[in-house]
This record gives C-alpha cells, sequence and structure tokens, in this order.
C-alpha cells in the first residue's frame, strides 16, 4: 500500500474517533433522547451526547471499568453505524461475488477493526470542536454536514446516512472531500488485484490481531 494512503488513514480515523465524542460541545445546550421520526441531525448528536456521558460518568473512569466503560460506548456507536453497509459499500463489486458465510465474516472483521480504532481513539480527545451546520434530506438518504475545528483549522465533515425504519444509521464519513468508504475500496481494491478474497479475509485478521491498544495502525 502507497504511504500516502496509510498517512491519510491515520488522519481520517482520528479525527473520526474526536468527532463522535466532541460535537455536542461545541453547540452546547441539553438534548433530549433520541425518539421515533427525528431529524437525522439530531439523531447524530444525541449518540454523540451518550458517548460524552460514558467517558464522563464518574463510575466508570476506574481503571478496572475501562472494559465496561469501552463496551458501553460501543454499544451506542453500534446503533447508529450502519457497519455492514459501510463493509458492503467499500468490497464494492466483490460483494455480490461472494457467498452469505462469506459475508457474514467480513462484515464481522471490518466492524471490529472499525471499532478498535474509534475506542481507542475516543479516549485521547482533547479541546477539538464540532460544528454541526446543515443537514440535507431526500427520501431515505441524508447528509449531515459538520465543521471539526483544531488548533482554530478548520476541517469539513460530512457523514452519510441512510434510514432504516425510524433510525438514521451512518453509512460513510467525508474528511475534506475524501470518503472513508472508497479510501477503503481502494485498498481493497489493491490486494484484491493481485490476492484472492481469502487472502484480503487473513489480511483482516491479522491486522485486527496486531492492532494496538489505542487503534492507532492503519492500513493493511
Amino acid at each position: 500500500m502507497k504511504r500516502g494512503c496509510v498517512t491519510f488513514m491515520k488522519r481520517i480515523l482520528t479525527i473520526l474517533g474526536i468527532v463522535s465524542v466532541v460535537g455536542v460541545l461545541a453547540v452546547g445546550g441539553n438534548l433530549a433522547s433520541a425518539s421515533v421520526g427525528q431529524e437525522p441531525l439530531e439523531q447524530v448528536r444525541v449518540s454523540v451526547e451518550k458517548v460524552i456521558q460514558l467517558l464522563t460518568e464518574p463510575g466508570l473512569k476506574a481503571p478496572g471499568k475501562r472494559g465496561e466503560r469501552r463496551e458501553r460506548v460501543l454499544s451506542v456507536v453500534r446503533q447508529r453505524f450502519d457497519f455492514k453497509e459501510m463493509a458492503k459499500r467499500s468490497l464494492a463489486g466483490q460483494w455480490q461475488k461472494r457467498t452469505e458465510a462469506e459475508r457474514e465474516q467480513f462484515v464481522k472483521l471490518f466492524s471490529q477493526i472499525l471499532e478498535k480504532t474509534y475506542i481507542g481513539r475516543v479516549e485521547s480527545y482533547s479541546d477539538e470542536k464540532v460544528l454541526f451546520n446543515k443537514q440535507e434530506v431526500k427520501d431515505d438518504r441524508a447528509v449531515v454536514n459538520t465543521v471539526f475545528v483544531k488548533n482554530e483549522k478548520e476541517i469539513p465533515i460530512i457523514y452519510r446516512l441512510q434510514q432504516v425504519k425510524d433510525q438514521w444509521l451512518v453509512y460513510d464519513v467525508v474528511i475534506e472531500g475524501v470518503s472513508l468508504v472508497m479510501n477503503y475500496r481502494t485498498q481493497f481494491n489493491q490486494i484484491l488485484g493481485k490476492e484472492d478474497f481469502p487472502a484480503l479475509v487473513k489480511r483482516l485478521e491479522e491486522k485486527l490481531v496486531s492492532m494496538p491498544d489505542d487503534g492507532s495502525a492503519s492500513g493493511l
């Protein structure tokens, strides 16, 4: 894999983790619990608030509570991010060629890698801010536009969501015009252009095992 691709993945995943935690700090005020019919922007903000509450809850700050805190944070993340859809879009045309068992295995590994990266990042945020600017909704698709602010530099970040019943689920994140899904798709296509699908799965398994606790590793 090209060095530029790896560097970008480190940056995009770092920002993604921080964005998911501190977004509510920039807008202020108390947020209501997610409810039926709530707009996509509000549903994203509510999930952010829940994560912050878990990270700052006194009873979960003790070293012995780290595992419990992480699992509770991830339970919130799983309710807002559609990892299956992200995996499907990242695999692109290869998805249709896979058996149901292969798809399930791929989604599981892909989800575990994203979760491990995410949870390692959210525990290290500082004073970054995120502004929730606007949303665009068309049928069962939505786009939530935000701006990530760090050291007075503004970085545009877009969440792409799809509606599943009464919930709006994130299936892609675009940072400075570059899609997380497209970036993974590029990596997977590079690998599958030289190796077969089992080799890609093996790489995912090896990456999951070798990832440090802070989720800092990137690239396959």
